[in-house]
């Protein structure tokens, strides 16, 4: 099949590594695969080791009146211009109950427009459905009776493995924890976690990894990683023991997994998606969302029990990272697919129509100019040229 994803940005961010991982493998099994972005910006950098998909603008494409079997939205902003690639179906991946990225906006007219905003997106059964976790299909069927397949996320084992080489020795006297995660995203919680980590800061080491470059100067972390690649974060984990996410809105995040593919194990929140693959006791530390003292205590767990505890709840990390690795779990997405192909009629015009009318409407309340998708005359889409 001809597939296109619409992907927003080439940003840098685990949900664009698992649109990425899909391609790949969809083009390896012999589909024709494209991604079409709306806007090509970071100097036209791609963050994802030996990326092989054709790329193209997406007003190339529309311009050009390049036809697709079937096109995928991957955020909510690119399902208001996914209509514009004229395809047979369209599909909808989505990575999490995207409505809730807004809920730490304080003003409440602002907060409740970018919401409406994303819940338009869940309004058309025509439109089908993958998602990567449980809860996040649940929402959808129950909520907008949506037809939705499922297709579990999982982890490189040739990027994480426990073989790859530390960027520095582990301390002997002392655990060394690696916070990672936006900096600017308040939902992410990167705050929080080095002030729960600050009475300990004498008896530990901190590193931190930030993929959008940020850090306050009062997190004075002992090392400082910006913007790193798939490849460039392995060494990072498998120098550190325990990885500490605290996220409030996740749909399933994937660093803790990576942490565990390379050996080690995690303290996290119990955001929603956490349950696909940590298990508490086990394979690593859960706490309650935006629970301070309950993540101090659990900080405190890996300080008294040292290395050796860390090492008991890692062992079974690895096992449960290898059940997850992509190899196992590529070809559900392809199903996933398959099955929709067959349980979604193409799409009407109608519906084309009135994803336009929708798209309006949001620049209307953004309160800005609707982008001129017809400003170019190209009869062969010129691909977009990625650096590593």
């Amino acid at each position: 099949m001809k597939i296109a994803f619409v992907v927003h940005e080439n940003t840098l961010s685990g949900g664009a590594f698992v649109i990425y991982r899909h391609a790949h493998y969809l083009q390896s099994i012999g589909h024709d695969v494209s991604l079409l972005y709306y806007r090509v910006a970071n100097a036209n950098r791609i963050f994802y080791p030996n990326f092989k998909v054709k790329s193209y603008l997406l007003k190339d494409v529309h311009t050009a009146n390049v036809r697709f079997d079937v096109v995928f939205a991957t955020w909510w902003e690119s399902f208001y211009y996914f209509h514009y690639v004229n395809a047979e179906r369209y599909f909808y991946f989505v990575q999490s109950d995207e409505r809730r990225f807004y809920n730490e906006i304080k003003k409440k007219s602002e907060r409740d427009r970018w919401k409406s905003m994303v819940r338009l997106t869940y309004q058309f059964p025509e439109v089908g459905i993958i998602t990567e976790a449980k809860w996040i299909k649940k929402v959808l069927e129950d909520e907008f009776r949506l037809k939705v397949e499922y297709a579990p996320n999982g982890v490189d084992g040739d990027v994480f493995h426990t073989n790859v080489k530390a960027l520095a020795p582990k301390p002997k006297e002392k655990l060394r924890f690696l916070v990672e995660g936006h900096g600017t995203s308040p939902f992410k919680r990167v705050d929080l976690a080095f002030e729960a980590l600050k009475p300990y800061r004498d008896q530990i080491e901190v590193w931190q990894i930030a993929g959008d470059g940020y850090r306050k100067k009062s997190w004075n972390p002992d090392r400082f990683f910006s913007k790193l690649s798939l490849k460039e974060m392995a060494p990072v984990y498998r120098s550190c023991d325990v990885l500490i996410k605290l996220s409030i809105v996740e749909g399933v995040f994937g660093p803790p997994l990576e942490m565990m593919a390379c050996g080690n194990t995690a303290l996290v929140s119990q955001v929603t998606g956490h349950d696909e693959y940590i298990v508490n006791e086990e394979n690593s530390l859960s706490v309650p969302c935006d629970d301070i003292e309950s993540t101090r205590r659990a900080i405190e767990r890996f300080i008294e029990g040292g290395r050796p505890f860390v090492e008991q709840l890692s062992k079974n990390a690895v096992e449960k990272a290898k059940e997850m690795n992509w190899n196992n779990q590529h070809e559900k997405f392809n199903q996933a697919m398959l099955r929709l192909k067959d349980r979604v009629d193409p799409i009407s015009e109608e519906v084309r129509s009135a994803i336009g009318v929708m798209e309006r409407m949001k620049w209307a309340l953004a309160g800005k100019r609707p982008p001129n998708m017809l400003n170019a005359r190209v009869t062969t889409p010129k691909p977009v040229k990625f650096k590593p």
